[in-house]
């Protein structure tokens, strides 16, 4: 009995010590045998199986360096960060790839057209080949029906609005289009591509009608100003009627008659295609027909006959 207590103290007196080695060394570890009596797992995993104080850092320090392994070959790594003088090497030698890229860019800027001149390219003026006004079948397919469409509603209320000296709007359109006679312009919140594509659009019957505009004289005497876009009347005429033929006549005109042009409206400034400033110059000259300015500057008919009825829409023809 003596024996086994003896020994019992030399194993206490052992675990004691190098329960103070290992604090000394800065690795806690809890009660072996715990409160229970039993043996700690987390013990055994801090001493490491006999393996001395010193294991369990080890084994830190080599979960560390695989985490880092990981982090360097993972997809999701966060891109190295650059320091000024790194950035200071890089700039110098990628200027002339980047200047390349920007004039490149500028360069596409310029060429290319903006939303708002798609509209007025060469496709306003159709694809009807040449053909013979004094032919009574190629005459019909000259003359354009306006039945169900925009235009006749802008002349309307272009016409009643001046008589009556009373804003009018265009009711079906779910959109604003409004004609006030004292400024004799239009106040609208649709964009050119949008105007340009209910010209050329063919409406239900009753769809469209003429209702009071919302505003009134006072209204502009007070200093109203129009977060929406505001146009002349002269040039949503001449810019219904261009768009609305799509390079044919309109019903009653007739292409033969002798016209001289009085005026270009100021949306021609807008219009990129040359023949249609080279139909407005040589109209402007003398009362030309339409036959004769298409013989004189030798360019498709469709050319000359929309740009005859945008001037006759904004009535722009002295006769």
């Amino acid at each position: 009995m003596a024996d086994l207590q003896l020994a019992a103290k030399k194993r206490a007196l052992l675990l004691a010590k190098k329960k103070a080695l290992l604090k000394k060394e800065g690795v806690n570890t809890p009660d072996p045998t715990g409160a229970s009596g039993v043996r700690s797992t987390a013990s055994i995993d801090s001493i490491g199986h006999g393996g001395g104080p010193h294991l369990g850092a080890r084994v830190s320090n080599v979960r560390a360096q695989v985490v880092a392994k990981l982090a360097e070959s993972s997809p999701s790594q966060s891109k190295p960060v650059v320091t000024p003088e790194v950035f200071d090497q890089i700039v110098p030698a990628l200027k002339p790839a980047i200047e390349k890229k920007q004039a490149q860019y500028n360069e596409a800027l310029i060429s290319k057209p903006t939303p708002q001149k798609a509209t007025n390219m060469v496709s306003v003026f159709g694809n009807l080949p040449e053909l013979d006004w004094t032919i009574e079948a190629d005459r019909r397919r000259l003359l354009i029906n306006l039945e169900g469409m925009l235009l006749p509603w802008i002349q309307k209320i272009v016409e009643k609005g001046r008589s009556q000296r009373t804003s009018l709007a265009i009711d079906g359109l779910h959109l604003r289009l409004e004609y006030l006679p004292w400024t004799d312009c239009f106040v609208t919140n649709l964009s050119e591509e949008v105007l340009y594509t209910v010209m050329t659009s063919r409406f239900g019957l009753g769809e469209l009608s003429m209702k009071p505009g919302d505003v009134i004289e006072d209204d502009l005497q007070e200093g109203l100003g129009f977060s929406e876009r505001v146009i002349t009347a002269e040039d949503l005429l001449w810019l219904a009627g261009l768009w609305t033929v799509q390079g044919r006549v309109l019903p009653a005109d007739d292409p033969s008659r002798t016209r001289r042009l009085t005026r270009s409206p100021d949306c021609i400034r807008d219009i990129v295609i040359p023949e249609v400033h080279a139909v407005i110059n040589l109209w402007q000259t003398r009362p030309m027909t339409a036959f004769q300015v298409i013989s004189e500057l030798n360019i498709p008919q469709r050319f000359v006959f929309g740009v005859m009825a945008a001037a006759t829409t904004a009535q722009l023809f002295a006769y």
